[in-house]
């Protein structure tokens, strides 16, 4: 059974094999959130904003994000933030 938890410090060790796997599929957008993580520019910190992960066991196998729309300053998903695990 998978485990849903706020991330508020990017697990980079847990993050590794999905990261991997989307790499492999063809999707940048995990390099880009671990990069922008670790820049500062979106840490899913402002209000209403969140960053969430799926855990099996000690692996993430999903992530996702809320975050403030910089136009209407409302928050919403941000669909190019989530990834499940293929297997």
């Amino acid at each position: 059974m998978s485990e849903f938890q706020r991330i508020e410090t990017l697990p980079t060790d847990a993050l590794a094999p999905l990261l991997a796997a989307s790499i492999d599929e063809g999707f940048h957008f995990g390099e880009r959130l671990v990069r922008e993580w670790q820049e500062g520019k979106e840490c899913f910190n402002r209000p209403g904003e969140l960053l969430l992960a799926a855990y099996q066991g000690t692996n993430i196998i999903a992530i996702g994000g809320l975050m403030a729309d910089p136009y209407s300053g409302e928050t919403c998903p941000r669909t190019p933030s989530a990834y499940l695990c293929a297997a």
